[in-house]
Formats: C-alpha cells, sequence, structure tokens
C-alpha cells in the first residue's frame, strides 16, 4: 500500500506516520463497478482515499458555479432521465487520490461531485472526527490538503468570477484574466485569512465556505460563497 501511496502527488511528500494515523483510522470500504461511493448533492463528513481501482468523477455542470451549501440533489435530475445522463465527466480517481476532503474538513456538508466506480475499489473512509485528530497531530498535512483543496476547485473559479454580481459591469476578457491571474489560498476552520489593525492590499472572494469578520472581537457578519471582503482595501 505505502509503494501505491508514494505513487501520488498527495501522499509523496507525507510520513509513514501520517499514512500509519490514516490508515489505523480509516474503515475499509469496497465498491463494486457501477456503485456510487459519494452522490453530488448529498450529506457528508467523510474523506475517500484510493487505495486500488479507479473511479469517475461527474458533476452536474462543470461550467456553472453552484453554492454546495444550498444546492440539493433533485438540481442533478432533469426530466425523469438518470441523474448520471444528467452530469459530465471531469476527472478519473486512480490509487492514492483523495475524494471529499471539504466535506471532512467540514468546509462544505454537501458533496460537489459524483465518484462512481469504474472497476472493483478499494477505499479508505476517514470520517471529519477522525480527519481533525491527525490534523492536530500531524500540521504539516495541512500543506497537502490545501493543495488539493485548490486542484478540486480550480474548475470552480471562473464561473465563480463571472458570476458575481459586483463584476458584472466588466468586461469578459477582464474577468477572464481575473480568473487567470489571482490567487488561490484554501484556509481551515479557524484560521485566520486577515487580522484587524493589519495592513492589506488584497481582495478575498470567498469560492466554498463560510467566514466571520469580526470587530474588536464581536462577530459582525458572516461571508458566504460569492462573498467580498476588502475590496476599498485593494482599490
Amino acid at each position: 500500500i505505502m509503494q501505491v501511496l508514494r505513487g501520488s502527488s498527495f501522499f509523496a511528500g507525507v510520513s509513514k506516520e501520517f499514512v500509519d494515523e490514516i490508515a489505523s483510522t480509516s474503515v475499509d470500504r469496497i465498491f463494486m463497478p457501477g456503485d456510487r461511493v459519494i452522490e453530488e448533492g448529498q450529506r457528508g463528513d467523510s474523506m475517500f482515499v484510493m487505495i486500488s481501482g479507479t473511479a469517475g468523477i461527474f458533476v452536474a455542470d462543470p461550467d456553472i458555479c453552484i453554492d454546495p451549501q444550498t444546492k440539493s440533489q433533485a438540481m442533478v435530475q432533469a426530466d425523469g432521465l438518470s441523474p448520471m445522463a444528467t452530469k459530465t465527466r471531469v476527472g478519473t480517481l486512480c490509487p492514492g487520490d483523495i475524494s471529499g476532503e471539504l466535506a471532512m474538513l467540514g468546509v462544505s456538508p454537501l458533496r460537489g461531485a459524483t465518484i462512481q466506480a469504474e472497476t472493483i475499489c478499494s477505499m479508505w473512509e476517514i470520517s471529519q472526527d477522525h480527519g481533525s485528530t491527525f490534523l492536530e497531530r500531524f500540521p504539516e498535512s495541512r500543506l497537502h490538503f490545501r493543495q488539493v483543496i485548490v486542484q478540486h476547485l480550480e474548475r470552480t473559479v471562473m464561473a465563480r468570477i463571472i458570476h458575481l454580481p459586483l463584476l458584472q459591469g466588466f468586461s469578459r476578457k477582464f474577468l477572464t484574466l481575473l480568473g487567470l491571474y489571482c490567487e488561490r489560498e484554501a484556509y481551515f476552520p479557524g484560521d485566520t485569512i486577515v487580522k484587524e489593525g493589519q495592513a492589506g492590499l488584497k481582495m478575498y472572494i470567498i469560492n466554498i465556505g463560510t467566514a466571520q469578520l469580526f470587530l474588536k472581537g464581536v462577530t459582525v457578519k458572516t461571508y458566504g460563497a460569492g462573498g467580498i471582503y476588502g475590496a476599498s482595501v485593494m482599490l
């Protein structure tokens, strides 16, 4: 198993102790061809690690950014068609790949894609409680999760920017350049994005998740997907 995991981009730089921790806290799952590992729009709080096999990754519409926190399962079905008939394939899950990290980390309570087994798949399932534990024990693993989160959400960036009400008056060329050159960052629950009183030069657009604004220790606002902070500072 270690040889398989070491061949993946996520596990290539982590310690054996980190992998052992995941293995000891995970539940072994077997999926047959055609089985759905997770379903887009359904609630979930666990992450899956592919040990062997392959699975397809499907989304309802890869060109439309929908807030996972408000999307319902009905949105992936239409006119009595099979749910998979309304989805588009956007990738493949291979040995060493992970999926469902947003749910496990508490960033999004609903699944953002459907994972369907193409071969017999052996997977590890890690719950949110166990995930929080090994993130505390292995803080260096946060970097790996950040990279995976940014990679998995890349397909949603342009749609998020194009549909922002604040930017509706700008040309498509400007929005495309903004989407190409804006920095991608991922934050865990409890992380500080900006700190009161510090100089700032950036504007932040929340793609997925929620963030709270504190003023002198008091919560004054909660930002959701599509929320913007720091526009006046950037300008």
